[in-house]
């Protein structure tokens, strides 16, 4: 009985042992990888410069497009393709092709042409986002998604499938500032969502910026919808919005602006500066 309780503790501890071993290398092996691809996705983060949403650095054209595609595919081979995730990978190529349609001239207008370099943007956007929570950078101090994170999945899938985000502030339509609600929804799960509609009371249905109300959302990917305050009861506080989703039920969320808007921050246009006594 003594010698197998003893062959017993030690199996036990070899297997210990082996288990312990296996979780180190593992934990290293994390380590590495996430090092590697910051320094890879540094650089990638350097080239898609050219497509940021503000303050570009010059206008994209044909020819401009087809460098940085060129410039995607040098980085692909000689530094990233190797530590790009499964999930980060699509998004990747998505841009790719897309930058390989824009080298193509068009017959088409300044609209046309706006909107194939906002659809870039858009795309950049995305594996912008996507390589960050590959190296969980926009997390807590962690490194990576905790147990409970994980087991919320399938919550956020059946019963709360995006976060809805209501802030009051400006838009600046012909360079003329207006009081406006914005409405960021996010997609929380790990599948597409199809939003049918976003409505919000007392305004106009918050659209975005090419009139659509109805899109679709990458896992991870949050969409912005604007609409100007045109109801002079609209109070203080950020009404109610519902988000209906297809093959869902409707979601609401209600809750003050991130940034409360202030009637008094810019005086009318109209309005003179007062005169000064005479003393």
């Amino acid at each position: 009985m003594v010698i197998l309780s003893a062959g017993v503790g030690a199996l036990a501890g070899v297997v210990t042992t082996a288990w312990k071993s296996r979780k180190d290398l593992e934990a290293q092996y994390d380590i590495d990888l996430r090092k590697r691809r910051i320094e890879a996705y540094a650089e990638l983060w350097k080239l898609l410069e050219q497509l940021a949403d503000y303050f570009g650095p010059g206008e994209l054209t044909h020819e401009s497009a087809r460098k940085l595609g060129e410039s995607l595919r040098r980085w692909y081979f000689r530094r990233g393709g190797l530590v790009l995730s499964s999930d980060t990978r699509p998004a990747y190529f998505n841009l790719q092709q897309a930058l390989e349609g824009m080298a193509v001239p068009i017959d088409g207008s300044k609209t046309d042409e706006h909107r194939r370099v906002e659809i870039l943007k858009a795309l950049a956007s995305r594996l912008r986002t996507s390589s960050t929570r590959d190296v969980a950078t926009r997390v807590g101090p962690r490194l990576g998604p905790s147990f409970a994170a994980r087991l919320s999945g399938p919550w956020h899938r059946l019963f709360a499938p995006v976060r809805v985000i209501v802030e009051r502030r400006w838009q600046w339509p012909d360079g003329q500032p207006e009081e406006a609600f914005f409405v960021i929804v996010e997609n929380l799960t790990d599948r597409e969502l199809h939003i049918r509609r976003v409505e919000l009371p007392g305004a106009d249905d918050p659209v975005g910026e090419y009139g659509e109300n109805e899109f679709r959302l990458q896992p991870g990917e949050d969409r912005e919808l604007g609409t100007a305050i045109s109801s002079p009861g609209i109070g203080p506080l950020a009404p109610e919005v519902t988000v209906r989703v297809k093959g869902r039920w409707q979601l609401r969320s209600r809750g003050t602006p991130r940034v409360p808007l202030q009637r008094h921050s810019i005086a009318p246009a109209d309005t003179a500066p007062a005169a000064k006594p005479d003393r």
